[in-house]
């Protein structure tokens, strides 16, 4: 049988593609043995989808390659994601911090949902079947089988969450086609440094932090680990951080220096209520200055509070690693945007076959960011299949 259309991956891209795409006979082929695995464990498995944020935010949450997606995600808007949802009877709702999740905190409804309007639109699924080549008479070979195609749309994502059956497998095989894929790097993911000090701090967060690696600038949230620095800020900026390079946070501006000469406190309580910090942040801090806690501030030099405080404005760390692929949320690099039609997300060189999500260079600020690029990018690729009209499909 040739199929009409071929999704290769069963993620969220290729289950959005499938949920607005009516075809006579498609096929969803997927390596894992259920569908939607990290579908499932997004958003700590409350599925985070999109982002309620003015579009015109969005762009500028994809780095340097969101201005090339601006027109896409304007046309196909985190509005019409949260509008198709709750079409397929997954009511959402939007948090204060613009986070927009189904009304249930169950990913499982968001999966049940796409899952059942893709067979519905005369998809089937094929499962624990890993592609291992695509072609040139337009048919996909599988450990198993192989399969003609008129249509081929590839949405096999990257290598983040590796036991989700990420393994970045298919961009190898579409380099050895001659198409350009840039390094594969984990993103969204936490940071570790050297001599780190701040184990005894482990959960406590600090909001709109200056984070630089190198030339590269960003502020947002951080959060003290066990072992290393997370939250939305670090994971921002994690992709640039390679073992030797220079992370500097920035936890205080203009605080003014202190006095010490006659004070009886400690120098820990005393910073802890003069600078109006954690205490274990605090601890950490002066143990990476070498300035003993229980030292009187009275007895410490002026000038090693100073260094202390100058210390916290612009703290120096070197990067020893990140939490690689197996902690990253999404990986970053992938099909070069050049090989891409970003209007139709169909490949130059090779007619008739697409490439949406993750498997793409493009990676999103956490926050729903990715999901929404899954769904954007999926949406122009099933406008352009068949010139199908999908609001046709679905009339609002």
């Amino acid at each position: 049988m040739k199929y009409d259309v071929i999704i290769i991956g069963a993620g969220a891209a290729g289950l959005f593609l499938a949920s607005k795409l009516k075809v006579n006979n498609g096929l969803i082929i997927d390596g894992n043995s259920s569908p939607g695995e990290k579908l499932l464990i997004t958003g700590q498995g409350s599925c985070n989808i999109t982002n309620g944020c003015d579009i015109k935010e969005f762009p500028k949450k994809y780095g340097e390659n969101g201005r090339k997606i601006r027109r896409l995600l304007y046309k196909y808007s985190n509005v019409k994601l949260m509008e198709h949802m709750e079409h397929l009877g997954v009511p959402l709702f939007q948090r204060e911090d613009g986070k927009v999740f189904p009304k249930s905190l169950k990913a499982s409804d968001v999966l049940d949902a796409l899952l059942d309007t893709a067979k519905n639109n005369g998809f089937k699924i094929n499962l624990n079947e890993k592609v291992i080549n695509i072609e040139d008479d337009n048919s996909v070979v599988t450990e198993k089988k192989k399969y003609k195609f008129n249509k081929l749309v590839i949405a096999t994502g990257g290598k983040s969450y590796p036991d989700t059956g990420s393994d970045g497998s298919m961009l190898d095989i579409l380099k050895n086609k001659g198409i350009e894929v840039l390094e594969l790097k984990p993103g969204l993911t936490p940071i570790f440094v050297e001599n780190y000090p701040y184990k005894i701090a482990s959960g406590v967060s600090f909001k709109d932090i200056e984070i630089n690696i190198d030339e590269h600038k960003t502020k947002g949230d951080v959060l003290l680990t066990h072992r290393g620095f997370s939250g939305p800020g670090i994971l921002r900026i994690s992709e640039f951080a390679m073992p030797g390079k220079k992370l500097t946070l920035s936890f205080v501006k203009d605080i003014k220096y202190p006095k010490t000469e006659g004070v009886s406190k400690s120098v820990l309580n005393y910073l802890t209520d003069y600078l109006d910090l954690p205490k274990n942040f605090i601890k950490g801090t002066l143990l990476k200055v070498g300035i003993n806690e229980d030292d009187k501030m009275s007895s410490v030099a002026l000038g090693n509070i100073k260094a202390t405080i100058d210390e916290l404005k612009n703290m120096e760390f070197s990067v020893s690693g990140t939490g690689g692929f197996a902690q990253a949320m999404v990986t970053a690099g992938g099909i070069s945007l050049e090989e891409l039609d970003l209007s139709t997300f169909e490949m130059k060189k090779r007619k008739n076959v697409y490439a949406i999500g993750e498997v793409t260079d493009i990676s999103g600020d956490t926050g729903g960011f990715n999901l929404q690029y899954a769904y954007s990018s999926a949406m122009a690729v099933a406008h352009t299949i068949h010139s199908i009209d999908v609001n046709s499909v679905f009339p609002r």
